[in-house]
């Protein structure tokens, strides 16, 4: 057997400086650039939970209209303790400021601000005139479907007798 030379001291598992500076330089290139999509998915969320509450008159219309920290960061599919640390300490700010500012705008609750009686009867009176509609659609599709099975077998017993026929006259 021959031996390899080997450097003493040398181990593979060992890396240069040059190599822990380069790869540190990559984790903290990785790491900025997750702190900017946590950032941008964050003011995402804050801008489309912004629009539904503009659209739903002033109540948020999911998680029973309660607005949170933890709900923007569901929103943000941002884990709650991100915000906690100390390079998102600014983005939680700015978060808490816009829940504040947004949270004096919204209605007390999201019950005061539901529509009326009749506003809910003419919804569903709308939503009950599609359905009906779209059953009276669906039994004249189902008639024509079966007025044109119907008129199907006929013309396959037709060609069945037709075959039977060939068949004999062949024999």
């Amino acid at each position: 057997m021959t031996q390899k030379n080997i450097t003493p001291g040398f181990s593979p598992l060992r890396k240069s400086a040059e190599t822990k500076e380069k790869i540190r330089e990559k984790a903290l290139r990785q790491g900025a650039q997750r702190t900017l999509d946590i950032v941008s998915r964050t003011r995402a969320a804050l801008k489309s939970i912004g629009h539904e509450i503009d659209s739903s008159n002033g109540v948020y219309p999911q998680n029973g209209g309660t607005l949170s920290l933890a709900e923007v960061a569901r929103r943000a599919d941002v884990h709650i303790t991100t915000y906690f640390s100390h390079r998102h300490k600014v983005l939680r700010e700015e978060v808490n400021i816009w829940l504040a500012h947004r949270k004096s705008a919204m209605s007390a609750s999201p019950r005061k601000s539901s529509r009326g009686p009749d506003e809910r009867m003419n919804d569903w009176k709308t939503m009950y005139a599609g359905l009906a509609q779209s059953h009276r659609d669906t039994e004249l599709e189902l008639l024509t479907v079966r007025a044109e099975l119907t008129s199907l077998r006929a013309e396959l017993e037709v060609l069945r007798s037709e075959s039977k026929m060939h068949i004999v006259a062949r024999n």
